[in-house]
């Protein structure tokens, strides 16, 4: 699947937020499920459960770059990346509250 993280995402991502980053809010608006994005990875939040996701090598540099100001909002162009299907995340006992 194509994902582009367009200029208005890294407009409005927020440095340092797993949920509000601009590769989150790309993939939200993309796959229209709650996402989380850390340094290699993104958890998508799915009906039937959880998948992670690596992200590419481009995508893991733009997070680093972004997340400590090297990457300047204003001036920033769109990236377009390949995202895998991942592997679901099997839910234990632990994580269940009843």
């Amino acid at each position: 699947m194509t994902v582009t993280i367009t200029r208005q995402d890294i407009q409005n991502g927020k440095r340092g937020s797993a949920t509000d980053c601009p590769v989150a809010l790309a993939l939200r608006r993309v796959l229209n499920v709650p996402v989380e994005v850390w340094s290699y990875q993104a958890v998508l939040v799915e009906p039937g459960g959880r998948r992670v996701v690596p992200l590419p090598l481009d995508v893991r540099d733009f997070v680093r770059r972004f997340d400590t100001g090297v990457i300047r909002k204003a001036t920033c162009p769109s990236l377009t990346f390949e995202l895998d299907e991942g592997c679901p995340v099997t839910v234990s006992g632990y994580d269940e509250v009843e």
